[in-house]
């Protein structure tokens, strides 16, 4: 099981169609089963109730489903956290100038950092 299937899961979970899953996560639907498909076989559970114009969910499915939202959430808190950590600047800077060249504006300083 990996985090692409789970999300696919998640996404086939709540869209109820395999048509919408796949837009909603920008793959094409053969994709889209094939990793449902080899998720059920890895748990050897079945995940949905393959339905004419719908996919339900299995106890097992919903059972994975509730499972799964906390994993989702903790990688997105995760993910957005350490974006957060290049935007974020902190620390002290200590510059050493010669006596002779200490007569300088302060506005004339300019500190540059790149993340």
């Amino acid at each position: 099981m990996d985090l692409r299937q789970i999300s696919y899961f998640v996404a086939l979970f709540e869209e109820g169609s395999v048509t919408r899953a796949a837009r909603r996560v920008n793959v094409v639907q053969p994709a889209l089963s094939m990793q449902i498909a080899k998720l059920e076989r890895e748990l050897e559970q079945k995940l949905f109730e393959r339905l004419p114009k719908t996919m339900a969910p299995t106890a097992a499915g919903r059972t994975l489903y509730r499972l799964a939202q906390p994993i989702l959430r903790d990688l997105a808190q995760a993910r957005a956290h350490m974006k957060q950590l290049c935007s974020t600047i902190s620390g002290r800077v200590t510059i050493g100038v010669l006596s002779s060249l200490a007569s300088f504006r302060p506005q004339t300083l300019r500190l540059w950092i790149v993340c």
